[in-house]
């Protein structure tokens, strides 16, 4: 078997190269179907973590001092080390404030700080 990259025309091109070229041809083909069927992204019912946070503090009444975003391992991190903090089990997905970082903050600041 030869594993040579493939010969268009009289020159050869790599595997990366022709990869690549697929990946913006299918990329721009869902972006203009995405265009014609007037999707709204923010009517999805799929979101991540950062969208759900904001999505809360919009409805929040009070403002928070302290805003966590990042990317699901950060939350992950960050409930893992409140559970702890806690010692109970806690529900990942309503739990948004964290109370160790508010008694980590409040001791340094010597005031009370929301997250």
């Amino acid at each position: 078997m030869d594993n040579q990259a493939p010969l268009i025309g009289r020159r050869r091109i790599s595997y990366v190269f022709v990869a690549l070229c697929l990946f913006l041809c299918v990329n721009i083909l869902f972006g203009v179907y995405a265009k014609a069927s007037n999707l709204d992204r923010f009517q999805m019912s799929t979101h991540n973590w950062a969208w759900w946070a904001t999505r809360c503090l919009l409805e929040h009444r009070q403002p928070v001092d302290v805003l966590l975003m990042g990317s699901s391992l950060v939350q992950r991190v960050m409930d893992e080390g409140e559970a702890t903090y806690l010692n109970k089990t806690i529900d990942a997905i309503g739990h948004r404030n964290s109370f160790a970082l508010e008694d980590a903050l409040g001791a340094q600041l010597h005031r009370p700080d929301k997250t």
